[in-house]
């Protein structure tokens, strides 16, 4: 499994909620999410009230969702806005953890030899500590949203 962005929103425990939550019938069929009302296309929004269809999810334009499951239910849809310098990091965390996928500390074969980022006490070096400090101005201290 590959981290996203929703991975490090629900790490830091921000999910940058506007205010705005929408409530009602809710259907997810061939990746279009239709509602009460109209969501605003190329936006973040947090689906609660289905186990099925339960996260954060990228709208792009016509409500398309990528990777929600088909469904019917009624829950609330919070819209989201991330700023542009946090999904910047995003990306760059999702980067180094592709390519630093924890595998064993150490490796060595002949005359090769590997050694994983460590961390003081001998672990691997995780994205959550490789970025803490520069994910620590938007580290929240209680979930905003439980998804």
């Amino acid at each position: 499994m590959s981290l996203s962005i929703a991975d490090i929103m629900r790490s830091i425990r921000n999910h940058f909620v506007t205010g705005q939550v929408l409530t009602g019938e809710w259907t997810a069929k061939d990746g279009v999410l239709t509602g009460p009302e109209t969501l605003p296309p190329n936006g973040w929004i947090a689906v609660t009230g289905s186990n099925a269809c339960r996260g954060v999810f990228r709208l792009e334009e016509g409500s398309v969702l990528g990777g929600m499951a088909d469904g019917n239910w009624t829950g609330s849809v919070h819209l989201l806005s991330p700023p542009g310098d946090f999904l910047a990091l995003c990306e760059e965390i999702i980067l180094w953890e592709a390519a630093h996928k924890s595998t064993a500390a150490q490796e060595s074969f002949g005359a090769y030899s590997r050694r994983e980022a460590l961390r003081p006490d001998g672990l691997p070096l995780t994205w959550e500590d490789a970025f803490a400090s520069r994910l620590r101005p938007w580290r929240r201290m209680f979930q905003e949203v439980d998804v």
